[in-house]
C-alpha cells in the first residue's frame, strides 16, 4: 500500500504537469472561463472567482506567472487550478480532469466541460440552447 509521502509527491508532480501543460495557452484558456472579463495589456480582469461582472480579480496571462491571480477585494491569491475549480463550479479532481480535456481538444468536446455552465452561470460556449 503506497506511502502518504508518496501519493503527496503523485499529486504534486500531477499538478505540477498539468499547470505546465496549459501555460502556453492561458490567455485561449481564461478567455474560455471567464468569456464575459477584459483583456487589459497583459491581465485578463473580472469581478471574482465565480465570473461575476467587475474588475477585481487581475489574472496574469503571459511570463513566469502567467495563469496566477489576486483579487483585490479580498486578496485572495489564485492559480489556475483554482481558478477553474470556481468558474466551473468543480471539485479538484474534477478541475485536473476537465483541465486535461480542454488541453487536448483546444474546443472541449467532452460532456464534462460543455455541460458545466461557465462562470457566471452561462453554459459552455459549444454547450446548445
Amino acid at each position: 500500500m503506497p506511502t502518504n509521502n508518496y501519493l503527496k509527491q503523485n499529486l504534486s508532480d500531477l499538478v505540477f504537469f498539468a499547470k505546465c501543460s496549459v501555460r502556453r495557452r492561458i490567455p485561449r484558456l481564461i478567455e474560455y472561463l471567464y468569456p464575459h472579463g477584459t483583456r487589459v495589456g497583459d491581465r485578463w480582469l473580472i469581478g471574482d472567482k465565480y465570473g461575476n461582472p467587475g474588475t477585481s480579480l487581475s489574472i496574469e496571462l503571459v511570463g513566469r506567472d502567467a495563469g496566477t491571480c489576486r483579487d483585490a477585494t479580498t486578496g485572495e491569491r489564485l492559480d489556475i487550478i483554482a481558478l477553474w475549480k470556481a468558474g466551473r463550479g468543480v471539485d479538484f479532481f474534477t478541475a485536473l480532469h476537465q483541465l486535461e480535456h480542454w488541453k487536448v481538444s483546444r474546443k472541449p468536446r467532452h460532456s464534462c466541460c460543455t455541460d458545466a455552465p461557465t462562470a457566471g452561470g452561462a453554459p459552455g460556449p459549444s454547450a446548445k440552447p
